[in-house]
């Protein structure tokens, strides 16, 4: 079983069960695999709460976005310990995206020691934490667990965009259309500038 691993959408049908990732648009019947998993989840446990965590324009109301932290890493992992008494599986694999989008927003504020901003992404890996103890007790002492991340986090102080780097120095073409030499001598300017 899977619940809200990205590229998952639209999901195939398995041995098992998909709840989509954030890829998906909305969280409806086909988001999930089979369909009426959708039903059954949303009676018995709720709606399945897919892009509350999502960063955009959520960091100016700290409060609101902290309480929708802590509602989605409650209810994903509300639906994962229903799926695994319900439709117990060989293989089980659950993302929380809450600590990935909390220090894309908040990493700063936690380094700098800056209040509740700061605080936020210590609280929402102590609430995932908790959810995490809670899905272990459930699987049992037998069961092999493997708990990762997909990259770490850090101040973001640069970027660098290779494919741009490759091109200015000849190392890379683009195909389809090219890009004029105005077009050119327009991007590395407003690259000097920022």
């Amino acid at each position: 079983g899977v619940v809200a691993m990205p590229f998952t959408y639209t999901p195939e049908s398995v041995n098992g069960f998909i709840l989509s990732g954030f890829d998906a648009p909305i969280s409806d019947r086909r988001a999930f695999s089979p369909p009426e998993l959708f039903d059954e989840i949303t009676q018995q446990v709720g709606p399945y709460l897919l892009h509350e965590t999502f960063p955009i324009g959520k960091r100016y109301d700290l409060e609101a976005y902290a309480g929708e932290l802590k509602r989605s890493i409650r209810n994903r992992g509300e639906i994962c310990l229903h799926l695994l008494s319900r439709r117990p599986t060989d293989v089980f694999a659950v993302v929380f995206t809450a600590t990935d989008h909390v220090q894309h927003l908040f990493w700063r504020q936690m380094e700098r020691g800056e209040g509740a901003a700061g605080d936020l992404v210590l609280a929402t890996y102590r609430e995932v934490d908790a959810m995490v103890a809670r899905l272990l007790e459930a699987v049992g002492p037998d069961a092999n667990v493997i708990v990762m991340s997909d990259h770490g986090a850090g101040l973001l102080e640069r970027v660098f965009y290779l494919d741009q780097w490759l091109e200015d120095n000849g190392w890379l073409r683009r195909s389809g259309a090219r890009r004029s030499a105005r077009i050119r001598r327009a991007s590395g300017l407003l690259k000097r500038m920022l």
